[in-house]
């Protein structure tokens, strides 16, 4: 067993401090094997934590993408939900707009009656509005098949109206970007001379 003093260079009198080369019957080589593997250990350890952290954080990340998804997707559901309850309410305002479309006999209606037609007509268009649903009224535009029914085809002779609608038979509705009923309309074509 070998011993090596360290002494104090100062002038104060502190003990002398003794180490031990070999502590607890190991040999200087036995320790050195014995650190090195401790020293492997911790760095296994600390990849195995990182590994583990970076596990945990992804699942956290998918956890909030997956949260978020889902309450985007039951708000969606929600909203489109309604939709056949909303395509029976634009059936009952289009049910009006054929009454007033025979001005003969709204004229000859009591005025009082007309009044209260009117009325609930009205509020059937407020809740319509209130559930974001509009109205796609397209007279003039070009016919587009994803928002517009095609149901009669005119012949035209002049070329600016060739695709073009010419007369809406039923407005279309949608909610939000989801078409609830297309347009009803006629369109023109060109008679080629």
């Amino acid at each position: 067993m070998t011993k090596k003093n360290l002494t104090d260079n100062n002038d104060n009198n502190d003990p002398e401090v003794v180490f031990d080369d070999n502590i607890d019957g190991f040999e200087e080589p036995v320790l050195e094997t014995k650190i090195k593997s401790l020293k492997e250990k911790l760095k296994l350890t600390q990849q195995e934590k990182t590994e583990y952290l970076n596990g945990w954080q992804r699942a956290q990340a998918d956890y909030q993408n997956l949260k978020t998804k889902t309450t985007a997707e039951q708000k969606s559901v929600v909203e489109y939900a309604k939709i056949g309850l909303l395509a029976e309410l634009i059936t009952l305002a289009d049910s009006f707009e054929m009454a007033w479309a025979n001005k003969e006999a709204w004229e000859k209606a009591p005025s009082a009656w007309r009044t209260g037609i009117e009325h609930i007509y009205n509020q059937l268009q407020s809740i319509l509005k209130n559930n974001q649903v509009e109205e796609i009224d397209p007279l003039g535009s070009s016919f587009d098949p994803l928002i517009h029914e095609a149901v009669h085809i005119k012949n035209i002779t002049e070329e600016k109206k060739d695709n073009k609608i010419t007369q809406v038979f039923k407005k279309g509705y949608k909610l939000h970007d989801k078409i609830i009923r297309p347009a009803q309309v006629e369109i023109g074509q060109l008679i080629q001379k």
